[in-house]
Formats: structure tokens, C-alpha cells, sequence
């Protein structure tokens, strides 16, 4: 989605601001990956792009289980970086794609194997951009340098969510996009409220201006949310939500720094593209 004429202005001016603050700043980068194949290879690609903004940047990627060609694309790949850091470990656990509540825990003890690699080897890190690596379209790097301009005009800002995409083709040829990542979105509650009237349609129906202002919710992510190193060491991943049940590990992540002042932001302007139709290989 192109940035809307209206706010191009300000898009580049923010895009300016965080190209100036990057030149200057570390960035780590951190992923967990588990079978990512076909897209990882091109995620990889605009991870090497957003690293290059920066003053100076690392990527760490915790992979664990896969059975496809993962594990050997990621080694290739980091074998001539020598910025990113691989790990891989095999825990025996079924690859759920879901709302599971064993998943949610799971990933949440893999979140914080990246938060814990950050502490120990990228404790001078300005940013931390937490990136899934198996989008259909990609993300846009200069987005995260949009991302950087706009946290450095809101202080209370832990993180800037990007505004994820599901793009799909219905039995008429039509094209329809909604906001994807609506599991990790919650607006000004933080119960799981998919059984509720309405359920995540709020979500799926965000469709703000690409190019406008940061928009405040309690939690978000989209696939790609850069965070201010600060907030994201005090932030604690467990996938328990309010009621005491396993719940999406970002928003658990997100309440636990929101008590320590920090606040959550969907930024329009930082894209990507979870879902097209054909897997992305129309």
C-alpha cells in the first residue's frame, strides 16, 4: 500500500528524522524461526537492508524444529555476515500455527531467548527490532526508519508496531486487504476478547492512511515492531494474560512494560505484507 498523498510530507520528514537518528544508533535485530521456507530468503535480504541503516547492527535468530530447508539458508546466510548470530536447538514440540494455549508459552520461552541474547550481547543497543522472518511480501525498511523518527518524538514510547497486511482474492477475482495481526492488538483492554460480539473485527477493520500519525493501543506488533532498547530489557515475556490463561506472548510483554510507563504505538507507515493470495508465488 503506497503512502496516501495527504501525508507524504510528513512520511518524509519522519523517514529523514530516522535516517539521521539510525546513522548514529544500534540496532539489534532478533528473530525465532521454525520452517520459514519459501519467504525466508527474501526476509533475509531486507533484514541485510535495515541493518545497513544503522551506525551499526547484529541479528540474532533462535531457530528450533524445523523440518524444511531453514536451518541451512539461515547458516549460509549468516556464514559471510559476521553481524548475525544463529542458534538452533530441537525441542520436540508440535509446530501449532493457532491460538493454542501450549503455543503461546512456547513462543513466549523463545521470545525470551532473543531478549536474553540481547542483555548479553547487545546491552548498548539503542533499538531492538523483533522481526518474524516468513512474511508472503515482505516488510519496508524505510518504514522502521519511520518507526525511529516517530519514537523519538513520544518519550512514553516502548515500541512501534507495523501495520501488517492480509491481502486475499475471493471466487470473483476481487482483491480485499485487512490489518492481520489482530491477536497481538488490543485497544484500550488487554483481555482476549475472541469470544466476545465482534471478536478481532475491530482489528481486521484498522485501516488507517499509510503515512499518518502513530496510533496508541495498549498492545501490537504486525510481524515487525521496533522497541526502544530501554523498555524492552524491563519487559518480560511469559504468554499469560489478565485472567491467569495463556495469551498472545506480545501482549503479556506489552502489559508488563505499560507498568513500568511505557506505552504501545501502531505506526501506519511501517508495512508488512503477512499474507498474499497464492502464498505469495501468484
Amino acid at each position: 500500500m503506497p503512502v496516501e498523498r495527504q501525508y507524504l510530507a510528513v512520511y518524509q520528514e519522519y523517514c529523514r528524522r530516522g535516517e539521521e537518528i539510525a546513522s548514529r544508533s544500534k540496532c539489534a535485530i532478533v528473530s525465532i524461526a521454525r520452517n520459514a521456507m519459501p519467504h525466508l530468503e527474501k526476509t533475509l535480504a531486507l533484514v541485510e537492508q535495515t541493518a545497513m541503516m544503522f551506525q551499526a547492527a547484529t541479528y540474532y535468530v533462535y531457530e528450533n524444529d524445523s523440518t524444511d530447508s531453514t536451518p541451512m539458508v539461515l547458516d549460509e546466510f549468516a556464514a559471510s555476515r559476521p553481524w548475525m548470530t544463529v542458534e538452533h536447538e530441537t525441542l520436540g514440540e508440535p509446530d501449532t500455527r493457532g491460538f493454542e494455549e501450549d503455543r503461546t508459552v512456547r513462543l513466549a520461552r523463545c521470545r525470551s531467548r532473543c531478549q536474553s541474547w540481547v542483555e548479553r550481547h547487545a546491552n548498548d543497543a539503542t533499538f531492538v527490532l523483533v522481526l518474524d522472518v516468513d512474511p508472503h511480501g515482505g516488510f519496508s525498511p524505510t518504514g522502521i526508519l519511520n518507526s525511529v523518527g516517530w519514537m523519538a518524538s513520544h518519550g512514553d514510547a516502548a515500541g512501534m508496531a507495523s501495520y501488517s497486511l492480509f491481502v486475499r482474492r475471493d471466487e470473483m477475482g476481487q482483491t480485499s486487504i485487512a490489518h492481520y495481526d489482530a491477536w497481538a492488538a488490543r485497544l484500550n483492554f488487554w483481555e482476549d476478547r475472541r469470544d466476545c460480539p465482534g471478536g478481532m473485527l475491530w482489528a481486521h477493520m484498522m485501516m488507517p492512511p499509510v503515512g499518518s500519525p502513530p496510533i496508541p493501543l495498549y498492545s501490537a506488533f504486525g510481524g515487525a515492531c521496533l522497541y526502544r532498547a530501554s523498555a524492552f530489557r524491563r519487559g518480560v515475556y511469559d504468554g499469560i494474560g489478565v485472567n491467569g490463561v495463556p495469551d498472545c506472548e506480545h501482549v503479556s510483554f506489552h502489559r508488563s512494560m505499560r507498568r513500568h510507563g511505557w506505552a504501545m504505538y501502531l505506526n501506519p507507515s511501517s508495512r508488512y505484507v503477512a499474507i498474499l493470495p497464492g502464498g505469495g508465488e501468484e
